[in-house]
C-alpha cells in the first residue's frame, strides 16, 4: 500500500488501468491515483496462481483479497497484463472485476 514507491515503477509515459477505469498516464498521475484507491481500503493481499513472460511482456493470473474498512473481505480473480521498457513498466493493465468491494 505504497502509492510513492507504485508510481516509481513506471516510465515517465507509463499507462496504468485499473478494471474499467481510465487510464492513468505519468508517475504522478498514477500515484495520486492509486493513492486514493489505498485510502478506500483498510488492506490487500495477492494469490499468484501463473505467470506467463515475454520479451517485453508479462502476465499475471491470480486472486486478490481486499480488507475492507469495516474489517469484512472480498476475494476476486485478476488477470494483470504488465508492458516493460528496461527496468520500468510502460503499461500495467489490470483486469478484474471490483463492483462488489463497495457494496453494502
Amino acid at each position: 500500500m505504497d502509492s510513492a514507491g507504485f508510481g516509481r515503477l513506471f516510465d515517465e509515459q507509463g499507462e496504468f488501468r485499473f478494471g474499467n477505469a481510465p487510464s492513468v498516464f505519468g508517475p504522478a498521475a498514477i500515484e495520486k491515483a492509486v493513492a486514493g484507491f489505498f485510502g478506500s481500503i483498510a488492506g490487500l493481499s495477492h494469490r499468484l496462481i501463473q505467470t506467463w513472460e515475454g520479451q517485453e511482456s508479462w502476465v499475471v493470473e491470480g486472486e486478490v483479497t481486499y480488507t475492507r474498512k469495516d474489517g469484512s473481505k472480498l476475494t476476486v480473480p485478476f488477470c494483470d497484463v504488465f508492458r516493460m521498457r528496461g527496468k520500468n513498466v510502460k503499461a500495467w493493465l489490470i483486469f478484474m472485476d471490483v463492483s462488489e468491494l463497495y457494496r453494502g
